[in-house]
């Protein structure tokens, strides 16, 4: 057995005893792991107002494929993150933002491989990007809905940095930065959440694992 495959060899074997794989076929060139219903969590810092918004949680459904003869993977799939309302303070006054993140199928990718610095670890970057919409916000007890138009120009890009041993049967945790792109569609409040939000830089943290066993 090669290096490059003894490196899997522990992660495939706690797979299959967990049933979240089968064996692969003794000429299979890659491994196939679903990732099926794994649990996501994160924050999405604003740093003009430096707070955050505590996303609920989500879901990601998708796939990892690696060729056991290079090391090098991939990793495809779906986040899917239910509509939620923020909590936040706006010049002292507390405010409430109604907000959506939608992605499209398969919308996440990225790449897995070995990291050439430590033998058994492997190095991941993955781009997670979901457009977000604004539905409504509050303000001194009044609600202004923002119609179904009220969006960033382009998609949020959280892009999600690992580096370690691959066990997807524990949680791997991120952080980094993002944009946050301006909004278009909001009508006369457009300029002002565009003054409030958007901009680079602003802090993420996040964590996906896998589900109960």
């Amino acid at each position: 057995m090669s290096k490059v495959k003894s490196r899997f060899a522990v992660l495939v074997v706690s797979l299959m005893a967990l049933g979240v794989v089968a064996a692969p076929a003794a000429q299979a060139a890659n491994l196939t792991i679903p990732l099926n219903n794994y649990s996501v969590n994160g924050q999405l810092g604003i740093k003009k107002l430096n707070q955050s918004l505590t996303l609920p949680q989500g879901t990601f459904n998708g796939s990892i494929s690696i060729d056991q003869t290079t090391g090098h993977g991939t990793i495809v799939g779906t986040t899917v993150v239910p509509p939620f309302t923020a909590h936040l303070s706006v010049l002292g006054l507390p405010a409430t933002i109604s907000a959506a993140l939608s992605q499209p199928a398969n919308g996440t990718t990225g790449t897995i491989d070995p990291d050439p610095s430590s033998p058994g670890d492997v190095i991941a970057n993955i781009s997670l990007p979901a457009t977000l919409q604004l539905k409504s916000m509050g303000l001194l007890g009044l609600t202004i809905p923002l119609g179904n138009k009220c969006k960033t120009t382009s998609p949020v890009v959280l892009p999600l940095h690992f580096q370690g041993p691959l066990d997807v049967t524990q949680p791997i945790n991120f952080a980094g930065t993002y944009t946050l792109p301006p909004v278009s569609g909001c009508g006369i409040l457009g300029p002002v959440l565009n003054l409030l939000m958007a901009g680079p830089n602003n802090p993420f943290t996040g964590s996906l694992a896998p589900p109960s066993v």
